[in-house]
């Protein structure tokens, strides 16, 4: 059983887990069933959940699904994948200027790590 559903920009941005986590999730999903449902945005795209999909694949459970009904997906995308993984302060910095990039804004690293928009120098 393969699922095919595009990834939200934004939640592209997040590595998948590796093999081994793939399988760990997949034992657990089987074992007790897939307890936080894969979210979409409106146009179907993944918001959160492309690892319990892919461990809903390996252990053939059918995923269960809910959509964001927020007016802001890409934010919505970036908190809970922030949240929940604990990305470094250099991990998250990366994370912040491939968004910008994709919006075309320069960005400029803060001393935690963070990026910050900048106005370009063009």
């Amino acid at each position: 059983m393969e699922i095919t559903i595009e990834l939200d920009p934004t939640n592209a941005l997040f590595p998948m887990l590796d093999e081994e986590g793939l399988q760990a999730l997949a034992d657990d999903i089987r074992t007790h069933g897939l307890l936080r449902p894969v979210v979409l945005d409106s146009e179907g795209r993944i918001l959160d959940g492309k690892n319990r999909l892919r461990a809903c694949e390996i252990a053939g459970v059918e995923p269960a699904y809910t959509t964001y009904d927020g007016d802001d997906p890409s934010t919505f995308a970036l908190t809970v994948n922030t949240q929940r993984r604990s990305p470094t302060k250099d991990q998250l910095a990366m994370i912040y200027a491939m968004i910008a990039a994709e919006a075309g804004i320069e960005t400029a690293l803060r001393d935690e790590g963070t990026a910050a928009p900048v106005k370009s120098r063009t």
